[in-house]
């Protein structure tokens, strides 16, 4: 008993030495949690229909796993693309290569290489970095990803087959983590939502990308990447299931992508309703098609784009879809493969919603189930388009310019030695966000060359006589602008 109470004593004495060390490291602990920062990824709480999903335990903290982390461009490379692809802007339609998307609007240098060294000092590997510098590819074992981003991994089983999915969202150090927008791979459950994603070349040959039993996203990431199609079809076919909010955000940068480098995206569901949630229709980089009248109108989650106008739109300031009904999206990619053969400048048009709305009212080209046309239904969009319409209204010039030409004499009877003075008129479309520019020459049919005048306002006018040696029967222009072509006028 004697020997035990010094013993006792000096526990007693030496405990609050040992509180107070420990307190230190408390609040440094603390600290570093204060500048940590939660990234956008699925958790299994995010994951459609989670209580089907059993938690069977922690994840082998040997498991390989597989990550892909989003890079977000600085906010004044985002303010810049949100100009590229805006219709009013000089920049527009302006295509751009993915090495050249990636020096304007992916992730600076020194966003990446800090964000790299980061992943290696947690032991991850950085597998690659993609050619647009949106996306960094990492691997590593469960243990190491959950100790870099702060998750707590599970397996889980679902219907006898297990899969494992993170509790939480990851965090990261602050200064690392403003430049990541979201991390994908942190679960390996299926989308609730089948996508099916296609190429589809200017040729018109659709090459199928992913089925239900891949990723989508990645397969859209691939394509867009690549920039070898000018169109991407993405099929959706699950009724049921929404994207997730971080899955939704990783499509809209994707679409902004497309956009910029002039590839079209086309989304279609074959569903006649849709549940209260995100798809990747909804966002205005994308143009929704739908093959038959919904029974139910689709649901409303971004702010209006400037182009999205026409009659029977809600007034409520957001972006509606379906945009119109076609016969199948196989038809209307076709059909849009048609047009590019026939485009100027590399037979790319990017995001085609400014021109389909621009031509609503269009004869023959939309058409409502009432007959109507020229307007917006909730159920139909802006109707079912006729697709031989459209490949012969649809606009050809780089920069989506179509125009109308006209030619008016001071007289229709010209005889010998008579002056003639003439006006061309060049109107351009409604959706043109610059006039005409550039000079119009006069020639007959002949070939000869009775003079040109620059366009002012939209008008070149040869204001100086001109004596005819000899009987015209017919004149035509022959303008020096690239949107336009030469045009018969008889007199």
């Amino acid at each position: 008993m004697v020997t035990r109470h010094p013993l006792h004593r000096r526990v007693r004495v030496a405990l609050p030495s040992v509180v107070a060390a420990l307190l230190p490291v408390c609040f440094v602990v603390s600290s570093l949690h204060a500048q940590q920062r939660v990234v956008a990824a699925r958790t299994i709480d995010a994951i459609d229909s989670p209580s089907e999903a059993v938690d069977v335990g922690p994840l082998p903290v040997s498991q390989p796993m597989h990550l892909t982390l989003r890079l977000q461009a600085t906010p004044d490379r985002q303010a810049a693309l949100d100009q590229q692809i805006t219709p009013s802007s000089s920049s527009y339609h302006h295509w751009l290569t993915p090495p050249q998307f990636a020096a304007t609007y992916g992730a600076t240098d020194d966003q990446i290489a800090a964000t790299t060294a980061w992943l290696q000092s947690q032991g991850l590997s950085v597998d690659g970095v993609a050619a647009t510098k949106t996306r960094i590819a990492v691997s590593g074992t469960a243990d190491q990803v959950q100790r870099a981003f702060a998750v707590t991994l599970r397996a889980y089983s679902v219907s006898g087959t297990q899969y494992y999915a993170s509790t939480v969202r990851p965090s990261m150090p602050q200064e690392v983590s403003s430049a990541i927008a979201e991390i994908s791979g942190l679960d390996d459950m299926p989308s609730p939502v089948k996508t099916k994603v296609a190429a589809i070349s200017t040729n018109g040959l659709t090459t199928i990308l992913s089925s239900d039993a891949t990723d989508p996203l990645d397969a859209a990431a691939a394509a867009i990447d690549a920039n070898s199609s000018p169109i991407l079809a993405l099929t959706t076919s699950d009724c049921t299931g929404t994207l997730s909010q971080p899955d939704y955000e990783a499509y809209r940068a994707l679409f902004r992508q497309a956009a910029a480098q002039g590839i079209t995206v086309v989304t279609s569901n074959t569903c006649d309703a849709q549940s209260i949630g995100a798809q990747a229709g909804d966002l205005a980089e994308a143009t929704a098609l739908i093959t038959a009248p919904l029974t139910s109108p689709l649901a409303v989650v971004d702010p209006r784009p400037s182009w999205q106008s026409a009659p029977g739109l809600p007034d409520d300031g957001l972006r509606h879809a379906p945009d119109l009904t076609t016969t199948s999206i196989e038809d209307f990619t076709h059909a849009m493969a048609s047009i590019l053969q026939q485009t100027e400048g590399g037979g790319r048009q990017g995001n085609i919603n400014a021109t389909l709305y621009s031509l609503a009212s269009t004869p023959d080209l939309y058409t409502q189930p009432d007959g109507a046309s020229g307007t917006w239904e909730a159920n139909t969009g802006l109707g079912m388009v006729n697709l031989q319409t459209l490949v012969k209204v649809f606009p050809r010039g780089t920069g989506s310019i179509s125009t109308t030409t006209s030619l008016i004499a001071d007289q229709y009877t010209v005889d010998y030695g008579t002056p003639i003075k003439l006006a061309s008129s060049i109107t351009p479309s409604s959706y043109a966000a610059t006039g005409p520019t550039g000079t119009v020459t006069f020639t007959s049919l002949q070939g000869t060359t009775i003079g040109s005048a620059q366009l002012t306002n939209g008008t070149a006018t040869f204001i100086r006589a001109v004596w005819i040696s000899a009987p015209i029967r017919s004149l035509r222009i022959t303008p020096g602008i690239q949107t336009m072509r030469p045009v018969p006028v008889p007199v």
